[in-house]
């Protein structure tokens, strides 16, 4: 499997394996996958479900620590 070196995320080695895309087309709707493994979706697109992510995103970013943390446990089940 081929590695790449480049920016890595917070607490995440320099070197890491490719990731695979997080975005899948069943039954006719988007999905995606969060980075704890969990579906997401349906989405009518791609690029819907690339934003729904980059709000997940930015959402964990902003909400209160404690907030966050209980989304990404409830996630992590």
């Amino acid at each position: 499997m081929s590695t790449v070196n480049s920016k890595s995320r917070a607490g995440e080695p320099a070197w890491r394996f490719f990731r695979s895309d997080r975005y899948y087309f069943d039954g006719g709707r988007w999905y995606l996958i969060t980075r704890e493994g969990r579906p997401m979706g349906p989405f009518r697109d791609k690029p819907t479900a690339r934003l729904a992510n980059d709000n997940l995103v930015e959402y964990l970013r902003l909400a209160p620590a404690k907030l966050s943390k209980r989304l990404l446990d409830s996630l992590q089940r």
